[in-house]
C-alpha cells in the first residue's frame, strides 16, 4: 500500500503503473494524474522565496490558521529554495492522464473540497478512468488535508485498506 500527498501521490501512480509487485493499492491525498504549476507560482519562488512560501502556505489550507500557515511556510522555508523549486518542477513535469486506465490497482483518491492546488475534479478524473477507484472529497479541507482533517483521513485510508483483498 503506498499512500502519498500532492507529489508524493505522483510517485505512487509512477511507483503502480511500472507494476510494481509490491503495490497492492494507492492513496492519493491531494494529488492527480497531472500536476500543472502556474507559471507565476514558479517565477515567484525563484524571485522572492520568501515571499512566496507566506503566499503558497495560505493556499494550503481551507481554514489557514496562523499556527497552519506558520508550520508551513517554516517547512517550506526548511527545505530550501532550490529544493522546493525542483520539487514543483516535477509537479509540473508529472502527466500520467494518458496512462490511467492501465492501472490495475485499487486506488482511492481524496481531497479536500477547497484545496485550489488539486481541486476535486482531480480526484473524480481518476475515479471515472481507473476501474474501481474511488474518490473521497473531505468537507472543509484543503490541499493538506491530513492536517486540517486528520480523523476523516485517516478513517476514509482505513476503510480503503480494510477492503482491499
Amino acid at each position: 500500500m503506498l499512500v502519498g500527498n500532492s507529489l508524493g501521490g505522483a510517485v505512487a501512480l509512477e511507483c503502480a503503473l511500472h507494476g510494481n509487485s509490491f503495490v497492492a493499492g494507492i492513496v492519493l491525498v491531494g494529488s492527480g494524474a497531472r500536476l500543472r504549476v502556474a507559471p507565476a507560482l514558479f517565477e515567484n519562488l525563484k524571485r522572492d522565496f520568501e515571499r512566496a512560501t507566506s503566499e503558497l502556505a495560505m493556499l494550503f489550507f481551507a481554514d489557514p490558521t496562523p499556527v497552519r500557515v506558520s508550520a508551513a511556510i517554516a517547512s517550506l522555508r526548511g527545505v530550501g529554495q532550490a529544493q522546493v523549486v525542483r520539487d514543483f518542477a516535477a509537479c509540473n513535469a508529472f502527466d500520467v492522464m494518458d496512462r490511467v486506465g492501465e492501472l490495475s490497482v485499487p486506488l482511492l483518491a481524496l481531497t479536500g473540497d477547497a484545496d485550489a492546488m488539486t481541486p476535486p475534479k482531480f480526484a473524480q478524473f481518476l475515479a471515472d478512468r481507473v476501474a474501481g477507484a474511488r474518490s473521497r472529497i473531505l468537507p472543509n479541507a484543503g490541499h493538506l488535508a491530513m492536517i486540517e482533517r486528520p480523523d476523516e483521513t485517516n478513517a476514509a485510508i482505513r476503510a480503503f485498506v480494510e477492503e482491499l483483498p
